[in-house]
């Protein structure tokens, strides 16, 4: 009986750069870091060989070098200052290995004048109150409540460096507040737990500049058992009686 050998299948590697197009700034010391690369195998999201930079000049430049605690994420950093003038285009391209499979992805890298200043907030602690049982009253639309927005700017004279957007990490006020990255407006998008009576969290606002700034503010949200409504042009809160309730 002859026995037929079965060839390994050749696993899909993954290869991402974000962000792609990138940017770095005019004189940018070695060690600034450029962009992200994950690398990975498609079909069990597993670890590959090795990332590594096509030989050349503008790869001189730059490092790639493997993040300590996650195998599958790849840091793309400046190797040495940046000498090129703003507007210089750096044209890279990223190999990822794994057991005789090889994929490539090009890279372009625009050197930039420098991100001078973070987002600013008006404000250091926004305060808001919601209803806790606002998403099932006639203010709520498809389940969802404006709770408030919170405001930044953000000074540079580029577009490139004042561009940001707003984000929660907090993983407690993510799953109850939805937060528009564009605008800082923040909807409620569940039910309050029941002993919850407010909530603290930290909104950020970081800019796409490089190097990118960011800034933070607190977001205070008070949970009123009595609904509260502030028609247009008073000063304070008048309370309703609403008919719809859980």
């Amino acid at each position: 009986m002859i026995e037929v050998a079965r060839k390994r299948p050749i696993r899909q590697i993954q290869l991402e750069v974000t962000p792609n197009p990138s940017t770095v700034y005019r004189e940018a010391p070695a060690g600034t870091s450029v962009a992200i690369i994950k690398a990975y195998i498609k079909d069990t999201s597993g670890s590959i060989d090795r990332v590594s930079l096509a030989e050349g000049e503008s790869a001189a430049y730059f490092d790639i070098v493997q993040e300590d605690t996650d195998t599958r994420k790849w840091f793309l950093l400046t190797h040495k200052p940046v000498d090129k003038p703003v507007g210089f285009v750096f044209d890279l391209k990223t190999y990822g290995y794994n057991k005789g499979s090889i994929i490539d992805k090009q890279v372009q890298i625009k050197v930039i004048e420098k991100n001078l200043y973070a987002p600013s907030f008006d404000r250091t602690h926004y305060y808001f109150q919601a209803y806790r049982y606002a998403r099932y009253t006639q203010f709520a639309i498809g389940g969802q409540v404006n709770i408030g927005s919170v405001v930044a700017t953000d000074m540079d004279n580029q577009t490139y460096n004042s561009q940001f957007q707003y984000s929660i990490f907090d993983l407690d006020a993510v799953m109850l507040f939805q937060l528009d990255p564009q605008s800082g407006k923040i909807t409620l998008i569940a039910d309050f737990p029941e002993k919850v009576k407010n909530m603290t969290f930290n909104v950020t606002a970081q800019d796409t500049g490089s190097p990118p700034l960011m800034n933070h503010t607190m977001v205070t949200v008070t949970v009123s058992e009595v609904p509260a409504y502030k028609s247009a042009g008073a000063s304070g809160y008048y309370k309703l009686i609403l008919l719809f309730y859980p």
